[in-house]
């Protein structure tokens, strides 16, 4: 449970005016959020004619009940509609009047309010889908005003749990049961996404977009089924379509900011390499935000995530029979060789027919930036060459023309400033940094408080920042590309040119209190001799 203490303020119309007055001041109203389906399951209705009555000339007009302790139980009052809101104040002035004082008021969200409803009446597809376009929405302003980057629906044993991710951190949301969950999948397919779904469908995407207040955002649909166990699973990315973040804002060290500006003159490929959640794609866009205007910007992407005025912003086309979206996606990839463009960007580098377009404009002399997935440089260079997977050919790969810049990078939680620790709460881990990073240095250390405070919603972080490596691409270290199973030449190769690795980079947030360094060898390995160098001493 969580809550929050409020008194009635001067000029505040949450009552009507007809609500009886108290002969004594209203005491402070406790409104937790009720957080589990479990919580509302566990409530008694009310048997009191006087409220019973109250509600049954309401019929259903009312988003709320009362309690057998005449508390009210009720949707939170952001969720309301007009009609709602007045419905639910004169169920709160008739308790008030029968009670002679303000009632207790427990808030939940639509979903977990209406699952309790589910248990009385059966509905079909269509009508769930319909009465899903409400919760859709809910769960989409829950998750951007709480600055969620995912949205997990899992329907499991009969349940439905909601996950948000913050921070690069999975927390539960909130949980109703299965039929509820099933609302909110029929509803984003058939309303928001607007395709034809059926329920026994194993695997499907979608997107579709999603306007809220003056933003603008695209939301990415992923939905899995699994018949055997019945298990249920939906994902939505969020990406805020106008949010065009400068690259001086993300926390790149300052040497790496100059590594982007000497290759930003270059043609060739700035290659940007990391994991799923590592904010490539952010990278990718604080690149090209910063493309001169008058230069002929061009990008060719799956999908079009972000909205820039110095760019064409081209969309490969998802629509028609098979053979058609083909045809149009192979005029589309041939579309740049003919369109005199000076740099383009490739959303990601995903099969074989974005890398040879890839390749192709470098070839012809244009510059560009395009992300691959992968955990290490090593990675995407075997992903790059490899016949089976998007198989660039060596000769082009390692071609002064391909590429000009290599960034890897990863995304890590920064800790609360109110309440990191000092000392991890294990001696071991304490110990072991203290030694590993030596005494002076281990000084600034701190460590994720498991349970937080107020100002991080009790997460222990407030935040995320990058850590990265960028690997400008010169002729003194292009042959080392070529042998991925030795990485630590390329290394040797950065100390000796004073260009940060990964790890440095980390070490430099860790020592600095910024982050918590388990925390951080979890996203990018383990700290040694053999990354941060004289910085370890515990070998």
């Amino acid at each position: 449970m969580i809550g929050r203490i409020f008194k009635k303020q001067d000029g505040d119309d949450s009552l009507p005016e007809f609500a009886p007055q108290v002969q004594q001041p209203a005491p402070a109203v406790y409104v937790p959020l009720i957080a589990d389906y479990e919580d509302l399951a566990d409530i008694q209705i009310t048997t009191d004619q006087r409220f019973l009555m109250a509600l049954r000339d309401m019929q259903d007009d009312c988003p709320g009940f009362v309690s057998r302790d005449t508390e009210i139980i009720c949707i939170d009052r952001q969720d309301l509609n007009k009609h709602e809101a007045l419905a639910l104040n004169r169920l709160i002035s008739i308790v008030r009047a029968q009670c002679g004082q303000m009632p207790m008021i427990r808030q939940t969200t639509r979903s977990v309010f209406e699952s309790w409803l589910n248990n009385s009446r059966e509905t079909s597809l269509q009508e769930q889908a319909q009465e899903g376009c409400n919760h859709v929405n809910e769960l989409l302003l829950r998750a951007i005003h709480r600055n969620a980057t995912d949205i997990h629906l899992e329907i499991k044993n009969n349940k439905t749990t909601v996950f948000l991710r913050i921070y690069g951190k999975l927390c539960i949301d909130q949980n109703f049961d299965k039929l509820q969950g099933l609302k909110i999948i029929n509803a984003i397919w058939h309303t928001y996404v607007n395709q034809a779904f059926s329920a026994g469908e194993a695997a499907k995407d979608g997107r579709f977009i999603h306007h809220h207040q003056t933003c603008k955002w695209l939301c990415r649909v992923s939905y899995g089924y699994s018949k055997v166990n019945d298990t249920r699973s939906l994902a939505i990315r969020l990406r805020d379509m106008q949010h065009v973040p400068a690259l001086t804002t993300l926390g790149y060290h300052e040497s790496q900011l100059e590594v982007f500006k000497v290759s930003a003159g270059s043609r060739g490929i700035t290659l940007i390499v990391g994991a799923v959640n590592s904010g490539k794609s952010t990278t990718q866009t604080a690149l090209m935000r910063s493309r001169p205007i008058l230069d002929k910007n061009l990008e060719i992407s799956d999908q079009v995530e972000v909205e820039l005025d110095n760019f064409i912003q081209l969309q490969l086309p998802i629509e028609g029979a098979d053979d058609i979206i083909a045809e149009n996606k192979e005029r589309l990839r041939r579309l740049p060789t003919r369109h005199d463009v000076d740099f383009i960007a490739i959303n990601e580098i995903r099969d074989k027919e974005t890398a040879a377009m890839a390749a192709s404009m470098m070839l012809q002399g244009a510059a560009g930036v395009a992300s691959i997935h992968g955990s290490s440089w090593p990675d995407a260079i075997n992903r790059l060459v490899s016949v089976t997977d998007l198989g660039i050919s060596a000769d082009i790969l390692f071609s002064e023309s391909f590429l000009t810049l290599v960034v890897v990078q990863s995304l890590v939680s920064v800790l609360c400033a109110s309440c990191k620790l000092a000392e991890h709460p294990d001696p071991f881990w304490q110990e072991y940094y203290q030694r590993g990073f030596g005494p002076a240095a281990c000084a600034g250390v701190c460590f994720q408080r498991p349970e937080g405070c107020a100002d991080c919603r009790h997460s222990g972080v407030q935040g995320l920042t990058l850590v990265a490596e960028t690997i400008p691409i010169t002729q003194g270290n292009r042959a080392l590309l070529m042998d991925t199973t030795r990485p630590q030449a390329m290394r040797a190769w950065m100390r000796a040119a004073n260009v940060l690795n990964i790890h440095q980079h980390a070490y430099r947030k860790i020592v600095a209190g910024q982050l918590d360094p388990l925390l951080t060898q979890g996203r990018i390995g383990g700290f040694s001799k053999e990354n941060i160098y004289d910085d370890w001493h515990a070998d």
